[in-house]
């Protein structure tokens, strides 16, 4: 029942809250969260929330070496085209290839990991035409997010943990 500037965004522990408009301070591509917990009612006062509470968790690196990788694209061959008439022009759509990989694994058994993740949304946007014939340029608005994690387990209830995200 509140405004989403109500709400708190937490990954990995650390607030991440816009404290200028409220929303989330922070994008994160989705293949690289574990795991989400969102509260609707009932938390702490520590979260400083009237709407909810969003807790993300990225992924970790474990004993085992595990890797992934991912190809999605949108040829414009296979969109539908674009209407235009007199009153209305619309764009070609995008082309766009989201790629990107991950690799998680163990430096010292038991003790120390890393978690490692980069994507790239990479995207195509023809130039617009105008009803005076001018042609704006093709537009790249290319989106690029690098995650880096590392786990340290100095005893079975001590860990350090150190997280980047750019």
């Amino acid at each position: 029942g509140a405004s989403g500037a109500e709400n708190s965004y937490i990954l990995d522990g650390l607030a991440t809250t816009d404290t200028r408009y409220g929303g989330t301070g922070n994008s994160l591509v989705t293949d690289f969260i574990d795991q989400v917990e969102v509260q609707t009612g009932g938390f702490k006062p520590e979260f400083s929330a009237l709407g909810g509470v969003f807790n993300a968790v990225t992924k970790s690196g474990t004993n085992d070496f595990k890797g992934s990788s991912w190809l999605t694209f949108d040829p414009r061959g296979l969109q539908a085209k674009p209407k235009q008439n007199l009153l209305a022009q619309q764009l070609n759509p995008d082309r766009r290839y989201d790629l990107g990989a991950e690799v998680s694994g163990p430096i010292l058994k038991d003790k120390l990991f890393y978690f490692v993740g980069v994507q790239a949304d990479l995207r195509e946007r023809d130039g617009a035409t105008n009803f005076d014939g001018f042609t704006s340029d093709t537009r790249k608005p290319n989106q690029y997010q690098t995650v880096a994690k590392l786990n340290w387990y100095l005893s079975q209830d001590l860990q350090l943990t150190f997280s980047g995200n750019y």
